[in-house]
């Protein structure tokens, strides 16, 4: 039931993604056979889905083992904080996604797959990597997300169809799916935040805030082990 619960949260969460890119996914769809341009941007996105997919794929045990130890947790928190920090100090450039070259794709998915370790933020470390790879701050935020479709979609539908309808307790379907329209809702807030955040370039404000937090739990359990 636990696992069921977890899904449906996930699901809850694309569905957020992909009423808040709307526009521009419907946009993608119409042109994928007309405009080139349009379909390297999806060959992109499948390409830098790659290392994340692969990475859960193959590694989830050992994921699963670093989730349990909350030093590890608070290290990679830390770590989180003083990328997003120093990400000032990346030269903001023009690129829009369709001039993404595939290896610069590629580098943002590795972005991708190291921001499944505990205490990273995904969002934060593939905007981060797309700012390196020449991206403005508000193309890099769109292919963030662009990308993490096909991982979300993954992650919520493949163990869905493992499930067996008895292992579903249906007493729980109806505060479920009013926890999967909060959470959506949430979640499209949360992305309108981001997005108006990213407009002005101020990662750093999360940075801060990741470091502290990370500090702050990595003090406690040395205190109190």
């Amino acid at each position: 039931m636990n696992l069921f619960i977890n899904i449906s949260l996930h699901i809850a969460t694309l569905i957020a993604v992909l009423f808040f890119l709307k526009k521009d996914l419907a946009f993608l769809a119409k042109n994928f056979f007309k405009e080139p341009k349009v379909k390297k941007i999806i060959l992109n996105i499948l390409l830098a889905s790659i290392p994340a997919a692969f990475v859960g794929l193959f590694f989830r045990k050992i994921l699963e083992d670093f989730f349990s130890k909350p030093f590890l947790v608070f290290i990679f928190l830390i770590f989180n904080g003083l990328v997003l920090i120093f990400s000032k100090k990346i030269k903001i450039e023009s690129q829009k996604i369709e001039n993404l070259k595939p290896l610069n794709a590629f580098f943002i998915g590795l972005a991708q797959a190291f921001a499944i370790l505990p205490g990273l933020s995904r969002s934060g470390m593939t905007i981060v990597a797309g700012l390196k790879q020449g991206l403005s701050s508000f193309e890099a935020a769109k292919f963030s997300f662009y990308m993490s479709i096909p991982i979300v979609a993954g992650a919520g539908f493949i163990p869905l169809m493992k499930i067996k309808s008895t292992a579903i307790n249906y007493d729980f379907l109806l505060p479920l799916f009013a926890s999967m329209i909060i959470t959506t809702i949430i979640g499209f807030m949360s992305l309108k935040l981001l997005f108006r955040i990213i407009r002005e370039t101020r990662l750093n404000y999360f940075g801060y805030y990741t470091l502290f937090l990370g500090l702050a739990g990595l003090l406690f359990y040395i205190l109190y082990p």
